[in-house]
């Protein structure tokens, strides 16, 4: 967890969609550690250029919230 509360899981999903070049989910992950709210954690999973399909939880205990994002490429879908 980060100073802002933020924190997350995720792990790789074999998906079809890949990258040549996209950024690694780990190099992904490590950036949300840097957020300040769960809308920027968001952004920066949602908003890049990744070289292929994963899954992350992020919270937020200072908004007592939790999301799931299922990410490739080309796409997401937050729940």
């Amino acid at each position: 967890m980060n100073d802002a509360g933020i924190y997350y899981s995720g792990n790789f999903v074999n998906g079809t969609e890949f990258i040549e070049g996209g950024i690694p989910y780990a190099f992904v992950e490590r950036s949300i550690m840097e957020a300040t709210s769960m809308e920027e954690a968001i952004a920066k999973v949602t908003n890049t250029s990744v070289a292929y399909c994963y899954h992350i939880n992020i919270g937020s205990a200072n908004d007592n919230r939790i999301v799931s994002l299922e990410v490739a490429p080309t796409q997401y879908y937050v729940e």
